[in-house]
């Protein structure tokens, strides 16, 4: 532990560019350990030392050019001063190229306070460490993140928006329609030169990071950067190239938000149907309710005086030619496609603008001869599009590059699924940070679902793991080239809990048997969401064992009042009753309760045979140790101990730490002896286990000459530690994951 009372770190805080040893991860691990602090994100009003290995020309030219630079200084002064047992000064860790460089000279300088003028608190791993510190800095710092929980918010402005009584369009078929589409210019980067007037007409990039060199993705950019080239999604390093005087601008989450919401409500007086697409874009019905003109220039007008920013309008008579004629009016206009005019405006269109069609589908229409929406016309019929494309992909290209879309602007949308997904950062150790980090991912799963007032049944697993062979991402701790998996449970009935979602995930993740280390992106997703449900605290009677789900009785009973409720019973009893026929109840709740009783079956025939194999587990040890099969009966008396069977064997497996010293060890052992320990370790060391299942597979790949036991022996080994962790881990978890996940643990069985 660190010296004094907040750690030799104490008001340190450390932000690691680019590749050092110790590595990223142990860097982190050390400042927890010692009283400092983290930072992913660099931040010159936070960080006090960048930690650094070597310093590029671009890097060693910023940092001259800084008024009050953030000190450069090696790995090695976190390492010597955790030796030391004290704060080492700096000063001659400083990096040899900024030390001699002319004119410069390396003062002792102290350290800078932490953000906020406040010490650092203290963490150790023990509490999550800066592992889950990370989960909350990517969720603050993630504008995905934001733009995927704002959708809730946009629910909440709609259904407030019925008290303004807005005009409302005539209904689908009594005329013509008319589609407007509205888009604010540039939003991310208008908002910066809002709040910045000094940037006005200078081209503005907004991103996460202050760094004129490195990874950082741009998310938006002025139209004055756009001149040089610089576009959405490039990196600041490539921009840079393209426009040397390139102003990076940090994110505004709460102007953002404010400016939506005034976008919304501005729509909403213009007229009552208004399809929301995301935080700055969205569709409005304005069939019949006057000049598709006037109505635009009045939204724009609108706008632009509440917020000083600016929208383009695109006006038509279904949504896909609206869209397309918002990128005609951008920026600050607006622009309409008549009903006369769509067929001779599509066929000049190049095909790579039609909505849906990517850059992959563009190409293939290119090595076909196809490059505007009139060569699609003249060479290629529906039937070939779906034969090249797919049917729906097809049909799809056939009618967009005709202005045909029988879509229809609603103002309702429900959502399918809720999540929370993390894919920069993430390296593991053990599997206990994954763990933990999926409990951290549960508890921002819980949060939206309860804020939007909703409950899922169906839990998803998403996880990224790294491709064999894979080179360094090129974004530094990005997740680079990975194999995308899944994997889903579905509930008997649906839940918000953090606490169950958690558990199922984990769960989720342990039949993957995925190496931690190669995990570069964890998610978890809710679907088949039902809106309404009862709060876990307004049930009482027949809770399933799962969760606290309400039973199966409980929820027949409840679907026999709704329909005692709606009217007279057949049956023509009055009050509750103890008897509801099941031709009482509506259809739906039939089918639900039905599939309900068909979940709760498969749950007994997983616990039947789980109990099954356990019993024949138990057998199987005792007919290793040489008990009869039935009864045991009375034992011996005690006799003086001696040396246990495989006693070696577990010393030795107890030792080794990596899959190729368990395979060193297996090399010479005897299956009786490995078996035994396999049955007597797989409850209470699983990450042995672990290792063990990874070195007997590397030993059957090596050939039956590569242990003493030979092939048969290994497949007979390695069958039996699959079936002996899939009869003790289905449904329960150790007490180190479960604790990593914030559940109770049952103290006799030291297991869920």
């Amino acid at each position: 532990a660190g010296a004094g009372e907040g750690g030799i770190f104490r008001g340190v805080v450390i932000h690691v560019n680019g590749y050092t040893t110790p590595s990223h991860s142990e860097l982190k691990d050390l400042m927890a350990e010692h009283g400092g602090s983290f930072e992913n994100y660099f931040s010159s009003a936070r960080v006090t030392h960048v930690i650094c290995a070597n310093l590029t020309d671009a890097k060693l030219k910023q940092h001259q050019k800084e008024k009050n630079p953030v000190p450069v200084v090696h790995p090695n002064w976190v390492v010597e001063s955790i030796r030391a047992g004290r704060l080492l000064p700096f000063a001659k860790y400083v990096l040899d190229r900024i030390r001699k460089e002319p004119g410069q000279s390396v003062l002792p300088v102290a350290p800078r306070p932490a953000a906020g003028g406040g010490t650092p608190k203290k963490r150790s791993r023990a509490e999550g460490g800066d592992l889950l510190n990370n989960v909350d800095s990517f969720f603050k710092n993630s504008r995905l993140h934001f733009i995927g929980s704002w959708k809730a918010k946009i629910e909440d402005v709609m259904a407030a928006a019925a008290s303004l009584d807005p005009p409302k369009p005539d209904p689908p078929g009594a005329a013509p329609r008319r589609v407007v589409h509205v888009d604010i210019d540039c939003f991310f980067a208008s908002v910066a030169v809002r709040e910045n007037p000094s940037l006005e007409g200078k081209p503005v990039a907004v991103c996460h990071s202050e760094s004129t060199k490195g990874t950082a993705e741009i998310s938006s950019c002025s139209y004055e950067a756009r001149k040089f080239g610089v576009r959405a999604g490039m990196r600041i390093s490539d921009a840079r190239d393209l426009c040397p005087s390139l102003v990076q601008a940090p994110y505004y989450f709460e102007k953002y938000q404010e400016i939506s919401v005034v976008l919304y409500r501005t729509l909403l007086r213009s007229s009552a149907r208004v399809q929301p697409v995301s935080i700055d874009e969205a569709y409005l019905d304005i069939t019949g309710l006057g000049d598709p003109r006037e109505i635009c220039e009045d939204i724009r007008a609108r706008f632009l005086g509440e917020t000083g920013c600016t929208v383009s309008c695109g006006c038509s008579h279904n949504m896909l030619l609206a869209k397309i004629a918002t990128s005609r009016a951008k920026p600050n206009g607006v622009f309409a496609i008549s009903s006369d005019e769509s067929e001779a405006f599509m066929a000049d269109l190049a095909v790579r603008e039609i909505p849906g069609v990517g850059w992959k589908s563009s190409r293939r229409l290119e090595e076909m001869g196809v490059a505007t929406c009139g060569d699609l016309w003249r060479l290629s019929s529906k039937t070939a599009l779906q034969k090249s494309f797919g049917a729906k992909q097809g049909e799809l290209i056939w009618d967009y590059s005709r202005g045909i879309d029988s879509r229809e602007v609603k103002s309702e949308t429900k959502r399918h699924s809720v999540g929370a997904e993390i894919n920069w950062g993430i390296r593991f150790e053990h599997r206990e940070d994954a763990v933990r980090t999926l409990g951290k991912l549960a508890e921002e799963v819980e949060r939206r679902l309860r804020r939007a007032g909703i409950r899922g049944r169906c839990i998803t697993l998403k996880l990224k793991l790294r491709k064999p062979n894979a080179p360094p991402p090129p974004k530094f701790l990005g997740h680079g080239w990975c194999d995308n998996l899944s994997r889903s449970v579905t509930l008997a009935s649906a839940a918000d809990d953090a606490g169950l979602i958690a558990r199922e995930a984990v769960a989720l993740l342990l039949r993957l048997d995925a190496d931690p280390r190669e995990i570069r992106g964890l998610g978890i997703q809710i679907t088949k969401l039902d809106e309404g449900q009862p709060a876990a605290a307004d049930a009482s009677e027949g809770r399933a064992r799962s969760g606290g789900q309400p039973g199966i009785l409980d929820t027949f009973m409840k679907a026999g009042r709704r329909a005692e409720a709606a009217g007279p019973s057949s049956s023509g009893g009055g009050g509750r009753g103890e008897s509801v026929r099941l031709s009482d109840i509506d259809v739906n709740e039939q089918k639900y309760i039905l599939s309900m009783i068909q979940v709760r079956q498969r749950e007994q025939s997983k616990r039947k045979h789980f109990f099954e194999g356990f019993v024949g587990r138990e057998r199987g040890a005792a007919r290793w140790r040489g008990d009869a099969e039935g009864d045991p009966g009375p034992r011996e008396p005690p006799r003086e101990p001696s040396p246990e069977p495989g006693s070696a064997l577990a010393a030795a497996l107890g030792q080794a730490r990596f899959s190729h010293e368990v395979a060193a060890v297996l090399a010479g052992a005897e299956a009786k002896d490995v078996v035994e320990w396999v049955l007597r370790s797989v409850e209470s060391d699983l990450e042995s286990i672990w290792r063990l299942l990874r070195a007997v597979r590397s030993l059957r790949g090596g050939g039956p000459e590569a242990t003493a036991m030979g092939a048969e022996g290994l497949e007979e080994i390695e069958g039996l530690i699959s079936k002996s962790v899939e009869n003790v881990y289905k449904g329960t978890l150790p007490r180190d994951v479960c604790r990593g996940v914030g559940v109770e643990c049952d103290d006799s069985h030291d297991k869920v």
